[in-house]
């Protein structure tokens, strides 16, 4: 990239600070939008939102560039946008309750940018069409999600790691992997809060997770799409499917080392991987 590189980085309590000084480390970093240099390149680190398209016109204006422009942030961060690219990789998926076939349940639900899962039994997991009435009322009136589109995807078994409480999703052998121009960023464990493992998760580098991975940015590479996050987990059967794509600038690191992910980011940035 000829132009500088900014980190426009939006603090948020004691995980993002050590973030941040790691972010430090490696680029010239703003927290707040005035300080940004006019001319440089910006990713925009937990700031794209809630006004990305205003963000972006007042970017342009100082002559800079997104690394994720809006346009890419609306086609990762909608399942009705992203789910035709990913295709088989992921659960099927329906655009209504109605177009499902009784045979298929259960299902998950969630919002077309937003799932509750940690209110997993209440608000996402529907094991009949009557229970996934009682989710979409409930979703109506959620103040997260009553404004975004409800998907409906098939529930597949996933490996469990870890016990937990009941009513909250469980703990599963789930990952993280953050990419650029189909080129391995960094990965790691998806979960983040501390438990004890019944069962040892698969390595976040495991050849297929990351071979998966690849395939999925290639797939985006094709759209334009050069940056972006995926959520790969390894069913009860061992076989992987794609849980989520998403924007990478406001997805949090999960237990990816903050120092690593920078250092590989500026690489990957700076043409150098």
């Amino acid at each position: 990239m000829s132009k500088p590189i900014v980190i426009y980085f939006r603090p948020g309590g004691p995980e993002s600070d050590a973030e941040l000084t790691a972010a430090r480390r490696q680029f010239s970093v703003v927290t707040c939008r005035d300080d940004i240099p006019p001319d440089t390149t910006v990713l925009c680190r937990y700031s794209a939102l809630p006004f990305a398209e205003e963000l972006e016109a007042f970017l342009k204006n100082q002559g800079c560039d997104m690394i994720v422009p809006v346009r890419d942030q609306a086609l990762l961060s909608n399942i009705g946008k992203w789910y035709p690219i990913v295709g088989h990789r992921t659960f099927t998926t329906w655009s209504a309750l109605d177009l499902i076939p009784d045979h298929a349940f259960p299902i998950v639900i969630k919002g077309a940018t937003n799932s509750r899962k940690h209110e997993w039994e209440e608000k996402m997991f529907a094991r009949d069409r009557q229970e996934a009435h009682r989710i979409v009322r409930n979703l109506s009136d959620d103040p997260l999600i009553e404004k975004q589109r409800l998907y409906f995807r098939k529930f597949e078994e996933l490996r469990k790691i870890a016990k937990r409480a009941a009513g909250l999703v469980p703990f599963s052998d789930e990952h993280r992997v953050f990419l650029m121009g189909g080129r391995l960023i960094a990965a790691g464990f998806y979960w983040s809060e501390t438990h004890e493992f019944t069962i040892n998760p698969s390595d976040s580098h495991d050849t297929d997770i990351c071979k998966l991975a690849s395939e999925v940015a290639n797939r985006f590479l094709q759209h334009g799409v050069q940056f972006l996050v995926v959520d790969i987990a390894r069913l009860a059967n061992g076989e992987l499917r794609v849980v989520e794509v998403g924007d990478p600038q406001m997805a949090g690191l999960s237990t990816i080392d903050p120092d690593a992910f920078y250092m590989e980011l500026w690489l990957g940035l700076s043409g150098r991987s």
